[in-house]
């Protein structure tokens, strides 16, 4: 028998996220789970239910009438939680609590931390922005940057208008990313114009330039500066760029925010992801929006314990 290494305390266990959601399913549900495992097969014995109970328990805000939880038990064409909106920009923006959501440390640059109201307010900007630049539902944007605070704002921004967004790290090759989103076509491309490794720049703007004429749909690239606090203070690395390149701070200076975000079918493309590409081209995978919602909040909900103000590395 293996050795236990660390059991929570009776408190830990009585206020833990899990713990809560046990009681709202035995009371809703009228059953007696107690433990992990009582969850997990309940989990996978009444599936319907186990999601039917996680989508309430979410509180998330959508609309239209629902039709049916699982539309069919067959892979592909299984659909969740048929006849419901949803919009994950929305509900993410309306739940940022505390002063600061984000802490963002790239190398170079001093730590930022970034205030919830001003990270909403650019990615709402940005969504009117996209808009006005004819990004309809359903249409592709994509990035080419690095982990940073403002390719989560395009991504928020992207999906307040019901876009579908992707995205490639900067050390990618070009041709691994033309590869990628030469399949989506997608409209609007961010991008990271330089970043630092192990003490040294790397100036992005060529690398862009070869994406944008190989991928004919691109119709606008949004920079995204060496550094910027969200405060005003930013760090560009070039002077110049082409015509059809633009500054986020500039694009959205002049844009009010985003009034309503646009409810998506629950099964509506939220993000494209590739496979590897080690037997051809990669292959685009498509997540839902309802689908990442819902996993998302159970993964960090139940799993993870996360509360509000903790603190989430990635």
């Amino acid at each position: 028998m293996s050795k236990t290494l660390w059991t929570p305390s009776p408190e830990r266990i009585a206020n833990a996220n899990l713990t809560h959601f046990i009681k709202y399913v035995n009371s809703r549900q009228n059953l007696q789970l107690v433990t992990w495992e009582d969850v997990y097969n309940y989990s996978i014995t009444q599936i319907e239910n186990f999601w039917e109970d996680l989508f309430h328990y979410s509180a998330f805000d959508h609309s239209g009438e629902l039709v049916s939880i699982l539309s069919e038990y067959k892979m592909p064409g299984a659909e969740w939680f048929k006849g419901l909106k949803i919009n994950y920009a929305r509900n993410a923006l309306q739940r940022l609590g505390g002063e600061y959501c984000i802490t963002s440390r790239r190398e170079g640059f001093p730590t930022v931390r970034i205030k919830s109201e001003d990270f909403r307010s650019v990615s709402l900007k940005l969504a009117s922005a996209l808009s006005k630049l004819g990004v309809k539902k359903g249409e592709r944007v994509a990035a080419f940057s690095s982990n940073l605070p403002e390719a989560i704002a395009g991504f928020m921004a992207t999906s307040s208008i019901g876009a579908v967004w992707s995205s490639c790290s900067p050390d990618f090759g070009t041709t691994a990313v033309i590869d990628r989103f030469g399949q989506i076509e997608p409209k609007i491309l961010f991008a990271s114009e330089s970043y630092q490794y192990a003490g040294k720049d790397f100036d992005l703007l060529p690398k862009i330039k070869e994406i944008v004429a190989g991928i004919p749909s691109i119709v606008k690239v949004i920079l995204i500066p060496a550094f910027s606090d969200f405060e005003g203070d930013e760090t560009r690395t070039h002077t110049e760029i082409p015509d059809d390149f633009v500054y986020l701070s500039d694009l959205i200076t002049g844009y009010d925010e985003l009034e309503e975000p646009v409810d998506v079918e629950f099964s509506h493309p939220l993000y494209i992801l590739y496979s590897s590409g080690t037997t051809g081209k990669p292959k685009c995978i498509v997540h839902g929006t309802g689908g990442v919602m819902l996993q998302h909040f159970k993964e960090l909900y139940l799993h993870t314990d996360l509360k509000p103000g903790d603190k989430l590395l990635y």
